[in-house]
């Protein structure tokens, strides 16, 4: 709810926004259910022929009507409430999908990574001690194609001819830790190549310490040649044409890894979301957790990507 009511400053009565969120989730506080989601649908506004949120204004308060209208569009558009086509038509909103496309990208995240990208980790890592720089040299670029969600709009939908997968596209470069470095979230149908073209010229602004690259056979010569141009040595990982079953490849397990990381929280098992700007922030957000996990771990802490090495044999 604090992500709610922190919206509602800088617009239009501030004041009376906040306490018209504050009426609308302490009715729904008093509802049966652990998530806000629970409580919603139970409180009988989402079901066939409900009354309007805006229902609950009462004579003598500070909060009216109108108010109580935009505190629920609010709710709507930051998700933290997902009503049925019913509890949607109970409330009249003029414009919002101009409000929903607005709160999709995430100006919070875009900080942290600014703070991130400014703060020195290297007293975190020992990367001094061990005579290592802290920024990348070598990344690892791959694509993964998911199902997209009947709430993405047809036209940032496309579909993979190779996986034969109607959805969405993630293109990612990772350092050789398998940290992430670039992502891009395009339709299913933009090719590898091309998506590899957009990542190594994000990786080429961004990092332009990176000299290497490694990628699969999936990656044709047009995007060799034009990541060549911009400094950066791509080399093709392929599978021995003997090999039968799975076998990990060299480096490039990093970027699967990434991928498999990814692939543990559920929001990202399908792109659940209307926009790609909002994509690129729920992903981004399970890379910092992973990130977190990384740099709290300690040697009694285990688990998947936690476990520490084995000692050598002696």
């Amino acid at each position: 709810m604090r992500i709610v009511e922190r919206e509602t400053r800088g617009r239009p009565n501030p004041g009376r926004r906040q306490r018209a969120v504050q009426r609308i989730f302490a009715v729904l506080e008093e509802m049966e259910g652990s998530t806000w989601q629970e409580r919603w649908e139970a409180s009988g506004f989402d079901s066939e022929g409900a009354d309007p949120v805006r229902g609950l204004a009462a004579p003598g308060d500070h909060v009216d009507s109108g108010d109580l209208t935009a505190g629920i569009k609010l709710a709507f558009c930051l998700r933290v409430i997902r009503p049925s086509i019913s509890g949607f038509r109970a409330n009249t909103f003029t414009d919002f999908p101009e409000r929903f496309r607005e709160l999709q990208p995430d100006p919070y995240l875009e900080k942290f990574f600014a703070a991130v990208d400014g703060y020195d980790f290297n007293h975190m890592h020992g990367l001094r001690a061990k005579g290592r720089r802290i920024l990348p040299t070598a990344a690892v670029i791959d694509a993964q194609t998911v199902k997209a969600s009947p709430n993405a709009p047809e036209a940032t939908q496309g579909y993979d001819g190779g996986k034969r997968v109607k959805g969405r596209k993630r293109h990612i470069a990772t350092d050789t830790l398998g940290l992430l470095l670039v992502l891009i979230v395009t339709a299913a149908g933009v090719q590898d190549t091309n998506g590899g073209k957009l990542a190594a010229d994000e990786l080429a602004t961004k990092l332009p310490t990176v000299t290497k690259a490694w990628v699969d056979a999936g990656y044709k010569a047009k995007m060799i040649a034009h990541a060549s141009d911009l400094g950066i040595d791509v080399e093709v990982v392929s599978r021995d044409a003997e090999q039968k079953g799975f076998v990990v490849q060299k480096v490039r397990w990093r970027v699967e890894q990434t991928f498999g990381i990814m692939s543990r929280y559920r929001r990202l098992h399908r792109d659940y979301e209307a926009l790609p700007t909002r994509s690129r922030s729920m992903i981004h957000w399970s890379m910092v957790n992973s990130m977190a996990n990384r740099l709290t771990a300690s040697p009694n802490k285990t688990g998947q990507y936690l476990r520490p090495k084995p000692p050598a044999a002696a």
